[in-house]
């Protein structure tokens, strides 16, 4: 989905039961206009661009807030702290 809009990735990932994962602040503006508690987005904010760093920090979120993921949030990973908002963010 390389090329898709930031719309069809939504949308695709609400279809398939999926999460997003990304950088895109973007992902944030949506899913304030999204009327739906999926698609669940891990948004990484401030991290270091270091892949294993961030595989690491992605399976201790996963393991650790799976019913959360089930059940639709944003997450906001930042190297020092996690936040989560339940979806729809109102």
């Amino acid at each position: 989905m390389k090329s898709a809009s930031d719309l069809e990735i939504f949308e695709y990932a609400f279809k398939e039961k999926r999460s997003i994962v990304t950088a895109d602040t973007d992902f944030s503006f949506i899913l304030s206009r999204w009327n739906h508690n999926l698609p669940s987005v891990l948004l990484f904010r401030f991290f270091p661009y270091r892949p294993d760093i961030q595989f690491a920090a992605l399976s201790n979120i996963v393991t650790r807030y799976e019913v959360e993921l089930s059940q639709g949030s944003l997450i906001l990973i930042e190297p020092d702290r996690v936040r989560i908002g339940t979806l729809p963010l109102l």
